[in-house]
């Protein structure tokens, strides 16, 4: 097919043709090169701007690599993205694969960034099968010169195939300790300065002559090798997390304590984080009205972009370690008060996860929004899930709400990735695996207060859905096999060597409780839990076309955490973050949950009474 009848004529866009594709105007490939360091920061590590622009507009690139930058960066500079759209970012895929193909020298490191420029693309897609087929063409050995710009495609390789592997658990393609590359370094020296010969815009040159002046000493901080080193922590994170609780993974006594040293890890990558950034983000939606299309948009507003990347991975860090202590596993012995703080930070790290991302689509207009970050925030989507189960309507409104806002950002998302469609049903998939074991577990209601111990509140009463392995998508022998039991009958049958929780009933009573449990069968079960089952869904959780979750009933419940703002405009203090993130309850809040718990504790009572009633009526008659 040739492409080229059908869309040369959006004149205003192209104005050329190769290989019977259509290539953008020089005006428009310019534009393009201001804006994706702005959506693919990471992919343009390597990228000297002014060779970069010159290099494209002028074609002395090799065509396998214009075609790979055009299939992932030509979005950004299209009003729209209809199907015929999303075909021409396939066709220019196709088409560098093709001329990689016939490429016989591998040594070349524009190769290796052509392989990431359609990793990228094939992330707006939802069949992958470009990037495997550019991943094919990097397999052989490739050796550092100790040139800056191959180290740098080195390292956008290293976070294409890192992320990769944190997030769909395929294999390591290296070990860490095999890298002997050096961090990159003078970011602004790097991007800004070299050879501009031919150059005509104003800014570039202006910046050239500053990056290149040798008495100028006063330059932005290196960004990226912290983002690299973002990525490397996030690996030996998930690595740890994949192997806690495999049988032929870490020792029984490593399982507990090892968590600590990742702790102190992702502490110090805090403060380093907050040092290198700053603590707050500001409103910075005036910057891209004012200088859209320009470079000064770029060099004032990059420090915040990467510093909301670098936030939002370390909340999904802090989940993805604080999920690992919330596996149950029979050999290890869960103590409730650190299951508790396990909830509570991972419950924290989501609703600043949820914060981040409104900030992010209020300040930054959709052509120069990264969609990749979101991948990173679906453990926090999951964790604001599990509260929906929460046996209290006020908290599970608030939770919900939470959950909703957070999907609305994913609905804008979208627009860049037909993925994020994808990871938005797979969350739902999750949420209906996760009110299937529910409506099992409100069969066994005499359990519930076995549960207590374990929960974040009074109110949540069910083992969470959390990966046995790092990731959802890290699949063990089966797709159930790869979650933590969401079964309370299995969650305290297995907890037979602990003698107490928290001071109260001995849980050899629970276990006895777990196996005397009702024949879930019988219509005598049924009706002695009916009452109490009728009592517990006080609402009730269906999904909208829009994969958001509705309350049947109308709830009078605000929802806010205006406490993270300054005031109640789009700027986000990171102060008001406290480092433990503690939460702040009043006494009027606690006078009150003591006397809602007394409340509950009389009904719970009278309910068991009412069932004890209707079982010896049933065998007197």
């Amino acid at each position: 097919m040739n492409y080229y009848s059908v869309s040369i004529s959006d004149t205003d866009l192209f104005n050329d043709v190769r290989h019977g594709l259509p290539i953008p105007s020089n005006k428009k490939l310019e534009e393009m090169c201001l804006v994706l360091p702005h959506i693919l920061p990471g992919l343009m590590i390597p990228a000297r701007l002014p060779e970069f622009i010159a290099n494209l507009t002028g074609k002395v690139y090799p065509y396998y690599l214009m075609f790979a930058i055009l299939s992932a960066g030509i979005k950004s500079i299209k009003t729209t993205r209809t199907n015929d759209d999303k075909l021409l970012e396939t066709m220019y895929a196709k088409k560098s694969l093709e001329l990689l193909n016939e490429e016989k020298d591998l040594s070349d490191p524009l190769i290796i960034w052509t392989c990431t420029f359609i990793f990228t693309y094939s992330f707006g897609i939802s069949d992958t099968k470009s990037y495997d087929e550019a991943m094919t063409r990097v397999k052989k050995e490739y050796n550092d010169d100790k040139m800056e710009f191959k180290r740098r495609i080195w390292w956008s390789f290293y976070i294409m195939c890192t992320g990769d592997y944190i997030f769909k658990g395929n294999s390591v393609t290296f070990d860490q300790r095999d890298i002997v590359v050096n961090l990159p370094k003078n970011d602004f020296i790097w991007r800004y300065g070299g050879n501009i010969e031919g150059c005509k815009n104003a800014e570039i040159i202006d910046m050239n002559l500053i990056a290149n002046d040798p008495s100028e000493e006063d330059f932005p901080p290196d960004y990226f090798s912290f983002l690299i080193n973002t990525y490397s922590l996030y690996k030996s994170i998930t690595i740890f997390a994949t192997k806690r609780w495999r049988k032929n993974g870490l020792d029984h006594e490593k399982k507990g304590s090892d968590l600590e040293p990742h702790l102190e890890r992702l502490e110090e990558y805090r403060n380093k984080m907050d040092e290198l950034y700053e603590n707050n983000l500001p409103p910075i939606s005036d910057k891209y009205e004012n200088y859209r299309g320009t470079l000064k948009l770029l060099v004032d507003t990059e420090q915040y972009i990467l510093s909301y990347i670098s936030r939002i991975f370390y909340y999904s860090m802090q989940i993805c370690l604080y999920d690992s202590d919330l596996v149950r596993d029979h050999n290890n012995i869960v103590r409730p008060e650190k299951v508790k703080i396990a909830k509570s930070m991972c419950i924290n790290a989501s609703v600043n996860m949820m914060v981040l991302l409104e900030w992010y689509i209020i300040n930054v207009p959709t052509p120069y929004q990264e969609f990749t970050v979101i991948f990173w925030t679906m453990n926090g989507a999951i964790t604001l899930a599990n509260m929906f189960f929460a046996k209290d309507i006020n908290e599970k409104a608030k939770y919900t709400s939470y959950y909703n806002r957070m999907l609305s950002t994913y609905r804008e998302f979208s627009k860049h990735s037909e993925f994020i469609v994808s990871l938005t049903k797979f969350i739902n998939y999750i949420i209906q695996i996760k009110i299937s074991a529910s409506e099992q577990n409100k069969k066994l209601p005499h359990l519930y207060r076995y549960m207590e111990p374990y929960g974040v509140s009074e109110y949540d009463l069910e083992p969470w859905i959390v990966p046995k392995y790092g990731s959802f998508f890290h699949i063990g022998c089966c797709v159930e096999g790869s979650f933590s039991t969401l079964s309370i009958e299995e969650y305290l049958g297995m907890e037979l060597t602990v003698k107490k929780v928290s001071g109260k009933k001995s849980l050899s009573n629970a276990h006895k409780d777990v196996h005397s449990s009702p024949n879930l069968e019988s219509s005598l079960a049924k009706g002695n839990i009916s009452a109490y089952i009728d009592s517990m869904n006080k609402t009730m959780l269906s999904l909208t076309s829009t994969n958001c979750i509705k309350k049947v009933m109308l709830l009078n419940f605000e929802c806010s955490i205006n406490d993270l703002f300054e005031n109640k405009t789009t700027c986000f203090d990171f102060s008001l973050m406290t480092k433990k993130d503690n939460l702040q309850i009043s006494q009027e809040s606690i006078d009150k949950i003591t006397e809602n718990k007394k409340k509950r504790n009389s009904y719970l009572s009278n309910i068991e009474n009412e069932n004890e009633s209707s079982k010896s009526k049933f065998f007197n008659q």
